[in-house]
């Protein structure tokens, strides 16, 4: 069989939309010129329902809640109607129910794409559950597909000889946006010549958005270096109160979700990534497409992708003081950032591009429908 003959299902089963929806959506328009029919199975409602719809691309509703074991005897027989060679299943609740489903239906190709170090990143009863049916998806799983090199190394070290790394990619305009958006700042609160410092993901503790308040704190003397804080999250209305105690809440401001993320990153001085725990965050690629300076914590896939001082500013997590170093720097600095920003721009361009990782999907999905 040649790729172009491959039908291919992928499923996200998510509720909240993130780094893992932007590379299934990615991944999904891609596959559209390589491979005979490319769907993707969503939840009816979600953000990534609207964006497949939005884009024009096959795609298949499903009504159930993600713990509804309808969800397996629906997508089951979605797999046997339609016919599809490939199902690849992106995190970890469409693994459980996608996995069966396309054994149940007698799918040849079945793979997983992991992108995060679920355990790592919910330290209790709920990361232990999903690291148990990753690990027992193995039982079903013919190849799976790791977003970064950590990832890769652990599945390799618990003996999964059935797995590859492929990064996340983007696709990089054909020059480096050298401008600066301020069309929203007046509304945001800020001046033409603020140092603004970007923050794009959900609000939660993970992320690390509240070490990133604090070391304003340690700016004082910088009063133009301001915050756009973008996403939502349970802890918004905590992170306000943060702000609002140490007397920086004039220098913050809270976007709630936003879908323009390219408008975010062009409008942005730099971005700052401050979790405690990360894959390949696809916010970082963003950035660097759109030739913006990265300050990031040396935390899983950002220290492998990050080369401190060449491609991007890499501190040490849950460190408030070396986050506001790292801002300083960057505001005094403007010509070394600049040329660092430049240099992650290249990188990305050259290693990072859809193509390069859709023909290294293809090669897994021949291997999976081979075994």
């Amino acid at each position: 069989m040649q790729t172009t003959d491959y039908r291919v299902l992928l499923i996200n089963l998510s509720t909240q939309f993130g780094g893992t929806d932007v590379r299934v959506l990615s991944q999904a328009q891609a596959l559209q010129a390589h491979v005979a029919y490319c769907a993707v199975a969503v939840l009816e409602g979600s953000e990534l329902h609207q964006r497949v719809e939005a884009a024009g691309l096959p795609h298949y509703t499903l009504e159930q809640g993600r713990s509804d074991p309808n969800l397996l005897f629906n997508l089951r027989r979605l797999m046997q109607n339609e016919t599809f060679h490939v199902v690849d299943t992106h995190n970890v609740i469409s693994i459980f129910w996608g996995q069966m489903a396309a054994q149940l239906a007698g799918v040849p190709g079945r793979v997983a794409t992991v992108h995060s170090d679920y355990l790592r990143e919910n330290p209790n009863l709920k990361g232990r559950a999903y690291h148990t049916v990753l690990q027992s998806s193995r039982n079903v799983v013919k190849e799976y597909i790791q977003v970064t090199q950590d990832l890769q190394q652990q599945a390799i070290a618990r003996g999964n000889q059935h797995s590859t790394w492929i990064p996340n990619a983007v696709a990089v305009p054909p020059e480096p946006f050298m401008g600066k958006d301020t069309s929203e700042y007046e509304q945001w609160g800020f001046a033409p010549d603020d140092t603004i410092i970007g923050i794009v993901g959900r609000l939660h503790p993970v992320k690390g958005h509240q070490y990133l308040i604090e070391a304003l704190t340690h700016l004082a003397a910088y009063p133009t270096i301001k915050l756009l804080i973008v996403g939502d999250g349970a802890l918004e209305d905590d992170l306000k109160a943060q702000a609002q105690k140490a007397n920086v809440l004039d220098r913050v401001h809270f976007t709630g979700f936003r879908k323009d993320i390219p408008h975010i990153m062009q409008s942005i001085d730099a971005l700052c990534i401050a979790s405690l725990s990360e894959a390949q965050p696809y916010v970082l690629l963003e950035a660097t497409s759109h030739a913006r300076p990265v300050i990031a914590t040396a935390v899983g896939g950002l220290k492998a992708l990050i080369e401190d001082g060449i491609t991007g500013k890499l501190v040490p997590s849950e460190d408030s003081v070396a986050l506001a170093e790292a801002l300083r720097w960057l505001h005094e600095h403007p010509d070394e950032a600049r040329t660092i920003a430049l240099q992650g721009y290249e990188m990305v361009k050259r290693d990072y591009s859809t193509e390069t990782m859709i023909q290294s999907v293809l090669t897994v999905y021949r291997k999976a429908i081979e075994r």
